[in-house]
Order: structure tokens, then C-alpha cells, then sequence
């Protein structure tokens, strides 16, 4: 029976995300005829067959309205100005000089930013708070698909901000308990405080990129997003507070703090998502029925669905289902057929069976995966949850409390996140390579022959299974010398160890980080700036402290800290690449070439300052080369007959004192006659 039902949710959830995908003008009263007559005739046990046909067909039908509604909402709004008070949907998030939020307008969505006077006061507020705004309004850009998912009819430029006040009671509240919480963390640090608040709230404003880049390198950008364990800890918090009352009352009490939860985390997919099966659980358990995982995760999606069609469509919401689905089908299995400790086993499992089940959804929005998210997860996992465990309470009570026992009552929490931050920094560092779609596939089917297979054929698909994952890091290992596109506006150059980095003027740091993380670049030479704007100082700013690059060079009138100006018509020199400056006003006109100018002896040229030489680094820096380079051990020349020391570069003698003595050979062609191994010249 319950795998009966948990089949028919299946076909019912894949109907409503199929509707929901596809918006059709049905009528609303025929889904809702067909759900009636399918609730009919699932009562006789003739027509649990054709019931179950009716209920996954209205499901679709209904969600395919719902969408086609939903559609028809999201219209474009006519451009015009507006004085007045908008209410915040979202936090504002601050973006360079900008600040962006989303407001609502009258009853319709827009995304609203601020720049100068306009930004400083409206970053301190919060959503569900309103502000008296002077702007104008115009239409969404057709070239931002992603503003119609989240109900965004238009854009709005705020000029003024003139005043605010707070929301009503629930926001209030919830707004209350994010000041306490950030309050409380503020002994911790910026970055500790930040990855704080987003691991406990799922607010990732305060992240820096290199943050943001670790964990995405380490395949811990999950912990970040509030999900179904965020939801399991505070249920577990509560716990003892509603043990005492009765069923209805613990019911009611679950339900609303569920719902005060996900006004805390903004409604974010994934919180909407856990939100609605842990409602759904509780209401099972009210009901005395077993609260069945693969139940009421399609229940859940089909709930969700027929609210908000346009959640299908969210990559968060699919991230979030897709991995939940992962976990409840797949983790079991696979636990059982890992080698080791049940612990080990049971948390290797959780992590490749979401991984495995996200793989599709990330290969086709960010490319090849992590392997490091393997061990990362296993290391972190633990500290996040007591990150959520003892950091939520605590900080509440360090907010209301203040300094200095503040800090006393986040020591535990310092020292979780701080370990998670450097897991994440260190995973993200391995040299282990990224999963392509081929290797998914590979290792997808290693894991289901692993978990289904029993004796040699598990041991064959162990060893397919751990050759899969190491062979991206074997493959990283060979790389060599490259031009390689760090993301818009960056060009990255490699011959023989020296690094060359060109910035344009739409140069993005998340996608420069990301492409120096994925083509294993450690440390840079020399960083060539075109442009000596904010956003390449902003880019050079964040190489300075990931790669620390030897020189930095910029065009005249630049406002990058630290940047040099060459003159024109000159040459740099990086080991075995050539940068030759043909300009420099108004951006600086360079071209790298892997093609190295002959150095003359001597001091170099006075028109060209000694400084802009940058030295070629030592080939056991490259940070793909596994081991340094061998060193050559000098043979002194001897004669015939003469025993000699020899002492290799680098050369650890077993005790002091104690030399290699050896025999030197013959010269070709010193002697005429064959050697003999009892004399050097081959005597009897």
C-alpha cells in the first residue's frame, strides 16, 4: 500500500511540474471536476487503477492553469514615476556603489535600486519594513529571464529615500530576532560573522568572493542555503518546549513556529520546500500515520506547485528536490554497500547520493563538480550542525546579553565556523580535479552496480567507482603551458611557471576566481590591467590576497592601489612570456606572446627600469607539478683507476662524515681491450 501511493504521488508531483512548465489556458473547473470524480471513484477497489489515472491527470491540469495565471500576472508594467511607500520583499543587498531589493509596488513586484544617499539609507533595512521612496519605474530588461521567475514585473530607480517604519507584527519579530542574532555575532569577526548568518539564516550578504569561491570549490555551498537540516534542528530546539502538551495544541504550535521559520529565512525555495514536508509530517503524525519520506516529498512538490508554478522553473527549488530526492531513494542502498564505519559510511553516502542526484541541475548551470565536495562534506557536516545547535540559542542570548560575555557564548561557534571556513579553503585547494558529465555517468553507474551487485561485481564497480574520481585530479596533474578565458574579462597565460593575468574593464571576480581555482592557478607573476577603474581595482584588490601577484600593471590615470604605469613602446619580461606595451592612454595596449626576447648581459637598458623584469619563478612552484624538479648531481672529471667522493645537490649523507666513494669508468676510447670488472683497465 504504501509503495501503491508513494508511486501514484511520484506521477502526480512529475504531472504538476510538467504543468507547471508548460502554461496552458485550460479551464479551472475541469481539474477540478476530474480531482472530484477521481476522489469518487477511489472508493470502490475496482477503480483505484482509474482513480489514480483521473487524480495525475487533474493535477497536471490544474498546475498547467495555475501557470498559465501566473503568466498572465507578470506582465511588464508601464514606465512612469512614483512617490510613495513601498513595501521590502527582500533584504536590500549591497552591490558595489548599489543597492538592490525587491519592493512591492501597489500589488505588483519590482526590483528596486539605489545609488549614493538613496543606498546608504536603504541598506540598513529589512524586509516586510516600508520605505517612502522618490523613483521612477520602467520595465524589466528582456535579457533577464531569471526576474520572471520571482514574480518581477519591473524595475524601479530609487532617487530618495525620505523615511521608513516598520511592518506588520510578524515581520516586526522576525526582524527583531535577525538584529539580536547579528548583534550577538558581531565579537566574532566579519567573516566568521557572515558565514554565521548564513549558515543558521541562509543571509549570504556579507560574504566576500573568496568566500563564496572556497565553497564553491569545496562543494559546500549547500550549508549556506537553509534546507531540510536547518528545519530538523530547530524542530529538535523546540522539542522539549511542546513535550508536554497534547496533540492538537503540539500540532498547531509545530505548524506556526514552521511558518514563523520561513519568514525568518525570507522564503527562500529550498526553506519552502523543507517548510512544507515538515508540515505535512506533522500533520501525519497528528493523524497517527507514518510520515514517509517518499510520500511526502511529492506531495510536498505537488502542493508547492500548485501555489507557485513558476517554483519549477527556480534552479534552487530543483537543486533542493533533487538532492532531497537523492537522500531518501538512493543514501540507504548505497550506506549498505560502503566499506567501513557506519558513521563514515552512512555520511559518504548522504553526500554522493545528493551529489549524484544534483549532478544534471549543476553540470548544465556551473559546469564540472567538485571532487574535494566528498571529504569536505564529511569533515564539515558535523560542525554545521552544531553551528545550527548551539549557535541559534547562544546567539540569541549573546545579542540580548552584549559584551563581553557575548563572546564567551559564541566560543563554540567560533570555533565550528572556523573550522568549516578552513575546510572549505583547504578542500577547494586540492588538486583533485572536477567531475565532467562523462564522469558522472561513470561513477553513476559504478554506484548502482556497487549497491546492487554482490561479491566480485561490487569489488569491480569499488574499483571503476575509485578510478572515476581520481582520474580528474590525474588529469589536472598534466596540465601545462595554456591561454586559457578566466571568465568575461580576463585572459590567463602560462609557459614554463610564469603566470600572466589580463584584465579588461567587464571583468567579474567570481568568475575570475572561479577560473583561476579551475585551471589550478596558485600564484601569479604579473597582472596586466587595461582598464584603472573601480572594477578592476576591485578585481586586483581580490588577487592581492588570493594569488599575491609579483607586479601589477595599469594605464595612466589608474585608481588601482599598488598598479604601475610602463612606458610605451616597451617590454616586459616574464620568464618565458613577453609583454609588449604599445600604449598606454587612455587603456593600457598590451600583447602577451609565449615567444621569449633574448636578455642581454649586463644591467638592462636605461630606458627600461630594472623593476619591470619580473624574474622567472622556479618550476617547484608550478602549483600543477606534484613533485619539484630533480636536481643533477655534478660528476667530478677523474682518471682511470681513481676512486672519487661524489655529493649530490641536496644530498643527506647517512651519518657525518661519511662519503659515497665510487670507481670511475674508462673513457671510451682510452682503451683498446675489453674491461674486466676486477681492474679498471680491464687486466687479469
Amino acid at each position: 500500500m504504501g509503495d501503491r501511493t508513494a508511486a501514484t504521488l511520484l506521477l502526480a508531483a512529475a504531472a504538476a511540474w510538467c504543468g507547471a512548465l508548460v502554461a496552458s489556458p485550460v479551464p479551472l473547473g475541469l481539474g477540478a471536476a476530474l480531482a472530484a470524480a477521481a476522489v469518487l471513484v477511489a472508493r470502490a477497489t475496482w477503480g483505484r487503477a482509474l482513480a489514480t489515472v483521473l487524480g495525475v491527470v487533474a493535477v497536471g491540469l490544474l498546475t498547467t492553469t495555475m501557470a498559465d495565471r501566473a503568466e498572465s500576472g507578470a506582465a511588464p508594467i508601464e514606465p512612469r514615476s512614483h512617490t510613495g511607500t513601498v513595501t521590502l520583499l527582500s533584504d536590500p543587498e549591497r552591490f558595489g556603489p548599489s543597492v538592490r531589493a525587491d519592493v512591492r509596488v501597489g500589488g505588483a513586484r519590482v526590483e528596486a535600486w539605489a545609488r549614493g544617499s538613496a543606498a546608504a539609507r536603504l541598506g540598513p533595512r529589512l524586509a516586510g519594513e516600508r520605505v517612502v521612496v522618490v523613483g521612477t519605474l520602467a520595465p524589466p530588461p528582456p535579457d533577464a529571464p531569471w526576474l520572471r521567475v520571482r514574480h518581477v514585473r519591473g524595475r524601479m530607480t530609487i532617487h530618495e529615500v525620505e523615511g521608513w517604519s516598520p511592518g506588520h507584527l510578524p515581520s516586526r519579530a522576525a526582524n527583531g530576532l535577525r538584529r539580536t542574532l547579528d548583534a550577538g555575532a558581531s565579537s566574532m569577526g566579519d567573516a566568521a560573522r557572515s558565514l554565521f548568518l548564513g549558515l543558521v539564516l541562509g543571509d549570504d550578504r556579507g560574504q566576500t568572493p573568496q568566500v563564496v569561491d572556497d565553497f564553491r570549490g569545496s562543494g559546500l555551498s549547500h550549508l549556506l542555503a537553509v534546507s531540510g537540516s536547518n528545519v530538523a534542528f530547530v524542530l529538535a530546539l523546540a522539542a522539549p518546549l511542546l513535550a508536554g502538551t497534547t496533540i492538537p495544541r503540539r500540532l498547531v504550535a509545530t505548524l506556526l513556529l514552521l511558518g514563523f521559520f520561513a519568514l525568518l529565512t525570507r522564503f527562500e525555495p529550498s526553506v519552502l520546500r523543507a517548510t512544507v514536508m515538515a508540515g505535512s509530517s506533522a500533520v501525519a503524525v497528528a493523524a497517527g500515520r507514518a510520515a514517509d519520506a517518499r510520500r511526502i516529498l511529492p506531495l510536498a512538490v505537488v502542493l508547492l506547485l500548485l501555489v507557485d508554478p513558476f517554483l519549477a522553473r527556480s534552479l534552487a527549488f530543483r537543486l533542493s528536490t533533487a538532492a532531497s530526492a537523492g537522500i531518501i531513494w538512493w543514501s540507504g542502498r548505497l550506506a549498505l554497500a560502503l566499506p567501513g564505519p557506519r558513521p563514515v559510511a552512512a555520511a559518504l553516502a548522504v553526500t554522493g547520493a545528493a551529489q549524484l542526484a544534483v549532478a544534471p541541475f549543476l553540470l548544465s548551470a556551473f559546469g564540472p563538480m567538485p571532487v574535494a565536495s566528498l571529504p569536505a562534506n564529511l569533515l564539515a557536516g558535523p560542525a554545521a550542525g552544531l553551528t545550527v545547535v548551539w549557535g541559534l540559542p547562544a546567539g540569541l542570548l549573546a545579542g540580548l546579553v552584549g559584551p563581553p560575555l557575548d563572546a564567551v557564548l559564541h566560543l563554540p561557534t567560533r570555533l565550528a565556523v572556523g573550522w568549516i571556513q578552513l575546510v572549505a579553503e583547504r578542500a577547494a585547494a586540492l588538486p583533485l580535479g572536477e567531475l565532467t558529465a562523462r564522469h558522472v555517468v561513470v561513477v553513476a553507474g559504478a554506484a548502482a552496480v556497487l549497491a546492487a551487485a554482490r561479491g566480485h561485481g561490487r569489488s569491480l564497480a569499488g574499483v571503476v567507482l575509485a578510478v572515476a574520481l581520481v582520474h580528474p585530479g590525474w588529469v589536472a596533474q598534466r596540465a601545462g603551458d595554456r591561454t586559457a578565458a578566466l571568465g568575461p574579462g580576463a585572459t590567463l597565460h602560462i609557459a614554463e611557471g610564469a603566470v600572466v593575468v589580463v584584465l579588461d574593464a567587464d571583468v567579474r571576480v567570481d568568475a575570475l576566481l572561479e577560473g583561476l581555482r579551475r585551471q589550478g592557478v596558485g600564484e601569479i607573476d604579473v597582472v596586466v590591467a587595461r582598464h584603472g577603474g573601480a572594477r578592476a581595482a576591485e578585481a586586483v584588490a581580490v588577487l592581492h590576497d588570493r594569488a599575491r601577484p609579483r607586479l601589477v600593471l595599469a594605464p595612466e590615470g589608474h585608481r588601482i592601489p599598488g598598479g604601475a604605469v610602463p612606458a610605451a613602446d616597451s617590454r616586459v619580461l616574464v620568464g618565458a612570456l613577453t609583454i609588449e606595451v604599445a600604449d598606454t592612454s587612455p587603456q593600457l595596449e598590451v600583447t602577451v606572446s609565449s615567444v621569449p626576447v633574448p636578455r642581454p648581459r649586463g644591467p638592462p637598458p636605461a630606458e627600461v627600469p630594472s623593476w619591470w623584469v619580473a624574474g622567472r619563478r622556479a618550476a617547484a612552484r608550478r602549483p600543477w607539478r606534484s613533485s619539484p624538479p630533480r636536481r643533477r648531481t655534478r660528476r667530478r672529471s677523474c682518471r682511470p683507476g681513481r676512486s672519487t667522493t661524489t655529493r649530490g645537490a641536496g644530498h643527506r649523507l647517512r651519518s657525518p662524515g661519511r662519503t659515497a666513494s665510487r670507481r670511475c669508468a674508462p673513457r671510451r676510447g682510452a682503451v683498446g681491450r675489453r674491461t674486466s670488472p676486477r681492474s679498471p683497465l680491464g687486466g687479469g
